[in-house]
């Protein structure tokens, strides 16, 4: 990819528009990539893949921030929550690429409650149901989770207006949801050093929640992609190890069932993107924490088969976006050329049919 105008950063608020990638925000580190060597940013620009180039976005009136949920609503992106350093957001923008212009969210009734604990990597949990901006989780700095309440609300960008969602079976924590069509499917996430292995489904047509059956794996904070018919969930951490396994859940049949086994080793913090076709998993760091990887394979539901996708510059936490046509991967925490970590201001497309399309 042709060099942004942006410095190195991780977890920044991304989305694809159907033309352009948004980013915004982030934190950028140096040597030290959590605590006091973190500084957070209120810049962002967009990428054209189909030109290679970037352009910068006008001045937001967000204040600067990593982890915050974005969610693009076919007419904007939605940017809420997030945090700086030890303190939690509770505000949101809307960016309007056409008319190349912000606006302020109304306030949320979620106001201080949402983001990721300090020293974690997780980011304000969320979906676009087509109508609503859904956030669901743990709040900030609660110590007793039975008493973060509400865990929720849906936002729409239509009116403007925010609603408390029903309260759910589970416990509220930081966990990535995906959206089916018709639901929002929570499985697994962490709460401080407690790790989940339960799981539930949120209606918003009904405002109700229904609990998922007992999953084949074990307690985790890790990613999950909706496939058209499964949510396929796949490595991740707890606070003894990493994994290297996965499964996938049906909701027409309310199963799950065991991936195959991958080529890849154990991992967290990787990017995970489905394609239409394929789960491509690649990058994160391993188990222990020492060292980054640069590897990758893509899994087929239909057949169950793994391919192994080439090496590539090392990185955690990188953007990853499908386009239609290929998988954008920008920033994350890299290493400099002495060994260091350092946030990163590079991306490149990954295209899983060969040659990446041009205009």
């Amino acid at each position: 990819m042709a060099a942004a105008p942006l410095s190195g950063r991780f977890l920044p608020a991304a989305a694809w528009t159907g033309r352009e990638v948004l980013v915004w925000g982030g934190a950028g580190c140096q040597g030290a990539c959590a605590g006091p060597g973190v500084r957070p940013h209120a810049d962002g620009a967009a990428y054209d893949p189909r030109t290679d180039t970037w352009r910068p976005l006008p001045p937001s009136p967000l204040s600067a921030r990593s982890g915050a949920l974005a969610v693009w609503s076919d007419k904007e992106l939605l940017v809420w929550g997030g945090m700086v350093g030890d303190r939690f957001l509770d505000d949101g923008a809307a960016f309007d690429p056409d008319g190349n212009r912000w606006r302020s969210l109304a306030p949320s009734p979620l106001a201080g409650r949402f983001g990721a604990p300090p020293g974690t990597v997780a980011q304000v949990p969320g979906v676009w149901t087509g109508k609503e901006m859904l956030v669901w989780g743990q709040g900030a700095g609660v110590e007793d989770m039975e008493d973060d309440l509400p865990a929720g609300a849906a936002y729409d960008p239509a009116a403007d207006r925010w609603r408390l969602l029903a309260p759910g079976p589970l416990l509220p924590r930081i966990a990535v949801p995906v959206w089916t069509g018709q639901e929002m499917l929570v499985w697994g996430g962490q709460s401080g050093r407690r790790y989940f292995d339960d799981g539930a489904a949120y209606d918003p047509a009904s405002d109700r929640w229904r609990t998922l059956p007992p999953s084949p794996l074990a307690a985790r904070f890790t990613f999950a992609v909706w496939s058209g018919g499964q949510m396929l969930v796949w490595g991740g951490e707890s606070s003894e190890r990493a994994f290297d396994d996965g499964a996938g859940y049906e909701p027409g049949t309310d199963r799950w069932r065991a991936l195959p086994p991958s080529p890849m080793n154990e991992r967290r913090g990787f990017a995970i993107v489905w394609t239409g076709e394929e789960m491509v998993v690649w990058g994160g760091a391993p188990g222990g924490g020492a060292g980054l990887l640069g590897t990758g394979a893509a899994l087929d539901p239909a057949t169950g088969a793994w391919r192994e996708i080439g090496p590539w510059p090392a990185r955690l936490l990188p953007i990853s976006l499908w386009t239609g046509g290929e998988v954008v991967l920008w920033g994350g925490i890299g290493t400099t050329d002495t060994g260091l970590l350092a946030s990163s201001g590079e991306g490149g497309r990954l295209c899983p049919r060969g040659r990446c399309p041009r205009a």
